[in-house]
């Protein structure tokens, strides 16, 4: 893993990354599907695809189907990679997905994340046209790894594929944040204002956290 300039520049590629929403998980720790919560009479996997199509027109769903009501018609839903391989097989998804679509390189977004905006989207993105990127650029956000809110290339695509080849010996290799730290990574830290973006709920504790933010 390198570090990363976050001094912003003159964004000099028009070739910007798709987007990946991971939505299969279980929300065990929630109780609920996170997905479907509200805030602002949107839910969060709503509001998090809107923030998307404002930041590139490529962008999909991993890990659900399309709701009956869905109201986003340019949006694509796809099915894990791999069942039970969790985010990684999500990102996996999304890689080769982004590859049949002549894309290089997919930003992967958590569905948790009702306060993200088109700013954090551009933010990253103004990043990353400036690196010459391996396997991605993964946003530190004090102190922690992001995981999905980090850029991921399709020259990931092996080194995932040599990851779940090993799964049953190691299962800990399902973990994006193993991924990043074996990889070739440019880092970058969120600023404040970005990482104020990436409040990330988990329990229903969590949720009074909303409000008070």
């Amino acid at each position: 893993m390198n570090n990363a300039d976050s001094a912003f520049g003159e964004d000099t590629t028009s070739d910007l990354p798709a987007i990946a929403i991971l939505a299969g998980g279980k929300s065990r720790r929630m109780g609920r599907d996170k997905a479907q919560l509200e805030w602002n009479g949107v839910s969060w996997l709503e509001h998090t695809a809107r923030v998307a199509l404002d930041a590139t027109p490529n962008v999909a769903i991993i890990g659900r189907n399309r709701p009956q009501l869905w109201p986003l018609k340019n949006v694509v839903f796809l099915e894990d990679a791999v069942s039970g391989a969790g985010p990684l097989g999500g990102v996996l998804a999304a890689l080769r997905w982004a590859k049949n679509t002549k894309k290089n390189s997919v930003l992967a977004l958590a569905c948790d994340m009702p306060k993200l905006s088109v700013e954090a989207v551009s933010w990253i993105f103004k990043v990353a046209a400036q690196q010459r990127l391996q396997h991605g650029l993964a946003v530190r956000n004090d102190g922690r790894i992001e995981p999905l809110f980090s850029i991921y290339t399709t020259d990931c695509l092996a080194l995932i594929g040599q990851r779940l080849a090993c799964i049953e010996t190691s299962p800990a290799r399902f973990s994006l944040q193993s991924l990043i730290e074996s990889g070739d990574f440019e880092l970058v830290n969120a600023p404040f204002h970005i990482a104020a973006r990436l409040l990330n709920l988990n329990t229903p504790q969590d949720l009074k956290v909303l409000t008070e933010k």
